[in-house]
Parts: structure tokens; C-alpha cells; sequence
């Protein structure tokens, strides 16, 4: 699993109930078991808010806790670091 491990988020404006935004994504870094996002989240050209997720692999067996473990490759082959990241 992928388990949030850190998030920082900062609010730019308000959202309504069933408002419609966008959310642009974006790798922003990559070590053998975390990844580090940057998020915008806008509607047109408003900016609702802005911020970081960090997730890191982990494994979990029957009644034991949670250990982090590296990405495996398969996972890995798919992402990159996005180039212009600048959140």
C-alpha cells in the first residue's frame, strides 16, 4: 500500500457544495520507498489551493504493523519526475 506519510496543503479560495474544480497532479520526487506530489487544484483561473503529498510503500502482514519497503519496479517503470514542478 501507499499510505499518506505527510501532506501540506494551503487554501487560496472557497469551494461550494457539488462545485466542479480540476486537480493537476504532478510527481515531484522520487526515493526507492516514498514519493513526493505537488497538487494544484483551480477552477478557470482561479486558484483554490495548493500543496504537497508525500506517500511511502509499505507492507503489511496479518497482525503485524506496517514496514516500509522500496517501490517495487513494476510501480516504478511508470512514473517520473515531473520537469516543471514548481509548487
Amino acid at each position: 500500500g501507499f499510505p499518506r506519510v505527510s501532506t501540506s496543503f494551503d487554501f487560496h479560495s472557497a469551494l461550494r457544495f457539488e462545485q466542479e474544480f480540476d486537480v493537476c497532479l504532478r510527481v515531484a520526487a522520487i526515493t526507492k520507498k516514498s514519493i513526493r506530489y505537488t497538487c494544484v487544484m483551480t477552477d478557470g483561473d482561479t486558484k483554490i489551493a495548493t500543496g504537497t503529498l508525500v506517500v511511502v510503500c509499505v507492507r503489511r502482514r496479518p497482525n503485524g504493523p506496517m514496514a516500509a519497503v522500496e517501490i517495487p519496479p513494476v510501480i516504478l517503470a511508470r512514473l517520473q519526475v515531473a520537469r516543471d514542478v514548481g509548487a
